[in-house]
């Protein structure tokens, strides 16, 4: 039987790569090496640039929904004062409460005047009446049906009787006591929007009880005839009723109840950036929509700008770098002529032999890569210049003039001056405990709890010196599992005292505690060197390596809440 000989695939890139000369290969890496920082420059710039697009068409979305809201409130203040101005008028007054018995000739008298009043503050008299009508629903049980006054009944509790054609319904005559009750109502077939009618209530009250309601129907073509027209990035606009149903304002007839519904259960909208604004007085909210592709066609000539920067620039550094890797192995080439080592065989026998010596001296520093990975962050994180984190949080403070703002921003610069401040590993017990004040205070207006707490420096321990951010770690512990946990009531304590040769440092909350068995867990974990969470563990190494084994941290349970206390030598400043 003949045997099949397995053979392994090479991707086109590898195998291009492997057939290469040394030459060509040298180049290569160089083009790679000199293109990287570009790319990541270009891409930098990118975003950047698509970032502060996204800002201003946020900006101008901002500004044109806000105009179309005015508008909105504007026509809106302008029904409630013709409201206003119908409660007070006399014929309505007597319209509400004269006894009409036997005086039908008075009635209609009354009703024509009626009619004559509301049509002066109708201002769509001329021919468009149906697209702003007023009625008035009068409960005087001797009144009668004539043209905009509707005979309503209340029933013995002050309520309008459900199933009343003329009367307004018993959920809006509830709502009424607190002000003006707006309700949307799409047409019978639906969207567009225009189509609807909005509907207002308001009571009217005599000397002692209510006496009628009035009622407006606004034809939506008419509220919508006044907006200004949307420019071209904005592709939907939407009104969302009280109900928290979406219809479509622009484009007229869009399907937008999906869109929106999405947007008030998540405040996201896929493939758009929406933006929305409470009308004041009317129930419902606006919600303006850009398409997202507009931002990426506004970047596009940016984006092609760069491409076409990065392939002058890339062809450039191809001859660049052709010239380069020629001198570098112009002279390797030299030598292998000289030496007779041309052939395939001879030139494997060198780079054999040169990976053989890379690879024992590779052997070598393997063992001590993880140290040296571990010194070189820790020195990359010594290196921080706390400077430019000052300036930057200065020029926030100066730019947001807020009360609020400022005071969180004072308290961040006081807790990185003592955080990152260029020192010694040790740093004196008062100043550890400011930066923790400081610490707790960001973190309030961070989480926006409310919560008290204490940090005090008992007898001489102010004189004892403690690792820079020993307590920290277990400050934020006590905040994230106990205070962030409690809706009100929480406290802190922070405490430092020292006993003979010994500082002792507690944290003590009063939160929900710990279960016993993973308070044992925590603890046996302590004393045993072991790894975990919580970030105890990594002050507790700490601790154990500066200090000695036999310091370190204990969490104990009390009535309510648990305390971490840290034991270190007193160690005094000089």
């Amino acid at each position: 039987m003949k045997k099949i000989k397995s053979k392994t695939k090479i991707i086109w890139p590898v195998k291009s790569y492997v057939k290469m000369t040394y030459r060509r290969k040298l180049a290569l890496a160089f083009a790679l090496i000199a293109l990287l920082p570009f790319a990541i420059v270009g891409s930098a710039l990118a975003l950047q640039y698509y970032g502060s697009i996204e800002r201003e068409v946020d900006a101008q979305a901002s500004e044109q929904l806000g105009d179309i809201v005015r508008k909105f409130d504007d026509f809106a203040l302008s029904v409630l004062t013709k409201i206003e101005f119908i409660k007070f008028s006399p014929v309505i007054g007597r319209i509400l409460t004269k006894d009409y018995t036997g005086r039908d000739n008075d009635m209609v008298e009354d009703y024509n005047e009626a009619r004559y009043f509301i049509r002066t503050i109708n201002p769509n008299a001329a021919g468009n009446e149906e697209q702003f009508q007023v009625y008035i629903h009068a409960y005087n049980p001797t009144i009668r049906e004539g043209g905009i006054v509707k005979a309503s009944r209340l029933s013995e509790s002050g309520e309008v009787f459900d199933g009343s054609e003329t009367g307004v319904s018993r959920s809006i005559h509830e709502r009424l006591s607190d002000g003006a009750v707006w309700r949307f109502e799409a047409s019978e077939d639906g969207d567009p929007l225009s189509r609807g009618t909005m509907y207002v209530y308001s009571q009217i009250r005599g000397m002692e009880s209510e006496v009628g309601v009035i009622e407006i129907r606004i034809s939506m073509r008419l509220i919508l005839k006044g907006l200004p027209a949307l420019s071209e990035p904005y592709s939907c606009l939407a009104f969302i009723d009280e109900n928290e149903e979406g219809h479509s304002v622009f484009p007229e007839g869009a399907d937008v109840s999906e869109l929106c519904s999405v947007y008030l259960k998540t405040g996201k909208a896929e493939g758009y950036r929406p933006i929305a604004a409470r009308l004041r007085d009317i129930y419902g909210s606006l919600a303006l929509f850009t398409d997202q592709s507009y931002i990426a066609y506004r970047t596009r000539p940016y984006i092609i700008t760069i491409a076409l920067v990065a392939a002058l620039f890339i062809l450039l550094m191809i001859f660049l770098i052709q010239g380069v890797s020629y001198l570098l192995t112009k002279r390797l080439s030299s030598l292998i002529a000289e030496s007779g080592a041309g052939s395939a065989s001879g030139l494997k026998d060198e780079f054999a032999i040169i990976a053989l010596k890379l690879q024992e001296q590779m052997s070598e520093l393997k063992s001590n890569y993880e140290k040296e990975k571990k010194l070189e962050i820790e020195l990359l994180q010594a290196s921080i210049d706390p400077h430019f984190l000052y300036n930057t949080l200065s020029s926030i403070k100066w730019a947001f003039l807020n009360d609020e703002l400022t005071k969180v921003i004072d308290r961040m610069v006081k807790y990185y001056r003592i955080a990152l401040n260029r020192g010694g590993l040790l740093y004196p017990v008062p100043s550890e405990f400011e930066m923790l004040s400081q610490y707790l205070e960001i973190q309030k207006f961070a989480y926006n709890k409310s919560f008290s707490y204490s940090v005090k420096v008992l007898g001489d321990a102010d004189r004892c010196e403690i690792m820079k951010n020993l307590l920290q770690p277990i400050v934020e512990n006590a905040f994230i599992h106990a205070m962030n946990q409690m809706e009100s009531g929480g406290v802190i304590a922070i405490t430092a005292r020292r006993e003979g040769r010994l500082l002792v440092a507690s944290v003590e909350d009063n939160g929900p505690g710990v279960s016993p068995e993973k308070l044992k867990q925590i603890n046996e974990s302590l004393k045993s060197g072991a790894s975990g969470g919580y970030g105890l563990y990594s002050v507790n190494a700490r601790i154990r390596v500066y200090y000695g084994e036999e310091y370190g941290i204990e969490i104990k349970n009390l009535g309510q809440g648990c305390i971490a206390t840290v034991t270190i030598p007193a160690r005094q400043g000089a």
